[in-house]
C-alpha cells in the first residue's frame, strides 16, 4: 500500500513539474508578431463549392432513389423499398468517400505510425502544405455531410437514435470545418478514412438484412462490429490522445516546435475546440457500440425468427413513416 501511495505521489509530482515547464515555455516563446493564420481559413469560393456539392448530392440522391433504385426493388413493399434505396445510396456514397480518402492519403508524402509513442507526422510541419487534390477532398466531404444532414432532418427513416445521429453529423461538419480552418487536416483525413471503413459495412449489412440473405447478414454484421470497435474505440481514442497530449509533449521536447508556443493563445483555442468535437464523436461511438452489443446479444440468445420480427435495434419511428 505504501509503495502504491509513493508511486502515485511521484506521478503527480512529475505531471505538476511538466505542466510548470510547459507554462514557462509558453511565456518565453510567445511572440505577438507571429502570424495569426488568417490565410489558412476557408476561402469564400471553397465554401461556395461545398454548398454546390451539397446541392449536387441532394439532386443525385433524389434521382437515384426515384428512377434507379426503385426499379430494382419493385417486388418489395413501399416502406421496404424506401429503406433499401436509402441504405444502398449510403453504401455507395461511403465506398466512394473511403476510396477518395485512401487516394488522398496515398498521394501525400507522409505516413503516421499509430503504434508510435508520438504522432509527430500529424503535427509537423505546421501548417502543412495542401495539394489541390487534398483541398478538393475536403470541399467534397464538407458538401457531402451538409447534404446528408438535410436528408437526415427531412427525408431519412427516423430511428430511436435520431438525435444522436443529428449530433454526429453536426460534430462531423464542425470537425471538417475547423480542421481545415486550423490546418489540422492530417488529423481530419485520418479520422474521415477511419469512419468510412465501418460505415460501408453498416449500410451494406442493412441492405443484405432487408433483402433477406441469411446468414450472410449475420456474418457481415459481425465483421462490421469488429471493424467498428477497432477503428472507433481502439484507433480513434489514440487520435484523441495524440491531439490532447502529444502536442504538449512535443513542445516540452522542442520549445519552438512548429511555432505553437509562439502563438499559443490562438493555437490552444483551436486545440480545445478540436478536442471538444473529437470527444463528442467518441461518446457517440460508445453509445452506438452499446447498441451493437445489444444486437449481438440478441443474435446469440434469441432465435433467428425473433430477430427477423424485431429488426434493427435502432427502431423506426412509425409516426414518421406514415
Amino acid at each position: 500500500m505504501l509503495k502504491e501511495v509513493t508511486t502515485d505521489r511521484l506521478y503527480t509530482h512529475v505531471i505538476c513539474e511538466n505542466m510548470k515547464s510547459f507554462v514557462n515555455i509558453l511565456r518565453e516563446q510567445q511572440d505577438t508578431a507571429f502570424p495569426r493564420l488568417s490565410d489558412s481559413t476557408w476561402k469564400r469560393e471553397e465554401l461556395l463549392r461545398a454548398l454546390l456539392v451539397g446541392f449536387a448530392v441532394w439532386l443525385l440522391r433524389v434521382w437515384l432513389q426515384k428512377f434507379v433504385f426503385s426499379k430494382g426493388f419493385q417486388k418489395y413493399s413501399v416502406r421496404l423499398r424506401r429503406k433499401l434505396s436509402e441504405n444502398l445510396y449510403y453504401s455507395i456514397a461511403y465506398c466512394l468517400s473511403f476510396a477518395c480518402g485512401l487516394i488522398t492519403l496515398t498521394l501525400e508524402d507522409w505516413r503516421v505510425d499509430l503504434r508510435g509513442p508520438l504522432l509527430v507526422e500529424l503535427w509537423s510541419p505546421y501548417p502543412p502544405p495542401l495539394s489541390t487534390f487534398f483541398r478538393s477532398y475536403y470541399v467534397v466531404e464538407l458538401g457531402y455531410y451538409l447534404g446528408s444532414l438535410v436528408f437526415l432532418l427531412f427525408s431519412d427513416t427516423k430511428h430511436s437514435d435520431f438525435l444522436e445521429f443529428c449530433i454526429h453529423h453536426v460534430a462531423t461538419i464542425l470537425l471538417i470545418y475547423i480542421s481545415y480552418s486550423f490546418r489540422y487536416v492530417r488529423i481530419g483525413l485520418v479520422i474521415l478514412v477511419l469512419h468510412d471503413a465501418s460505415d460501408i459495412l453498416l449500410y451494406s449489412t442493412k441492405c443484405v438484412y432487408y433483402i433477406g440473405f441469411r446468414p450472410l447478414d449475420s456474418i457481415m454484421f459481425t465483421a462490421f462490429a469488429v471493424i467498428f470497435y477497432f477503428t472507433r474505440l481502439f484507433i480513434f481514442p489514440r487520435i484523441i490522445w495524440g491531439v490532447a497530449v502529444d502536442i504538449i509533449r512535443l513542445i516540452l521536447r522542442n520549445h519552438s516546435f512548429s511555432g505553437f508556443a509562439s502563438n499559443w493563445p490562438v493555437h490552444f483555442s483551436h486545440y480545445f475546440i478540436c478536442l471538444f468535437a473529437l470527444s463528442t464523436l467518441e461518446l457517440l461511438h460508445c453509445f452506438w457500440f452499446s447498441l451493437i452489443l445489444k444486437m449481438i446479444g440478441r443474435v446469440i440468445f434469441a432465435s433467428f425468427e425473433k430477430l427477423r420480427e424485431e429488426g434493427d435495434i435502432r427502431s423506426d419511428d412509425e409516426d414518421s413513416e406514415q
